[in-house]
């Protein structure tokens, strides 16, 4: 579960309140809970139970998919910069890391070049 599920959730819930018009104080009456839950819950800081949710959803009058945040797609992680390290640093972190090496990606042949073979990277390197 994520971290910040329940902020997220609350920031939902939040802005389907406030589009159907109702203040804190009517959407708890309506569910059953006290405004300072409500306000809770809004901030992520009280989960609710699963009836408290379905009531939600139907004094709100919307669908689970509205209230439940959605996964944050979480992205790699660049590449560091190692450049300002020296090459023998720079190898060791890439290798602790499971970056290739500066020496390993220089024999690494790329399939859209055209040095493709030996001798001619051999002719390029002279």
């Amino acid at each position: 579960m994520e971290k910040d599920f329940y902020p997220r959730f609350g920031q939902t819930l939040r802005k389907a309140r406030k589009t159907s018009g109702l203040s804190q104080e009517d959407l708890a009456k309506a569910v059953g809970l006290n405004r300072t839950s409500v306000s809770n819950i809004e901030k992520g800081r009280q989960k609710i139970l699963l009836h408290t949710f379905c009531d939600l959803l139907r004094v709100l009058n919307v669908e689970p998919r509205d209230l439940i945040p959605l996964p944050i797609e979480k992205k790699p992680p660049a590449n560091p910069d190692l450049s300002g390290y020296r090459p023998a640093v720079r190898g060791f972190i890439s290798r602790g890391i499971g970056l290739p090496s500066r020496e390993e990606s220089k024999n690494k042949t790329n399939a859209n070049s055209p040095l493709q073979d030996s001798e001619a990277r051999k002719r390029v390197a002279r």
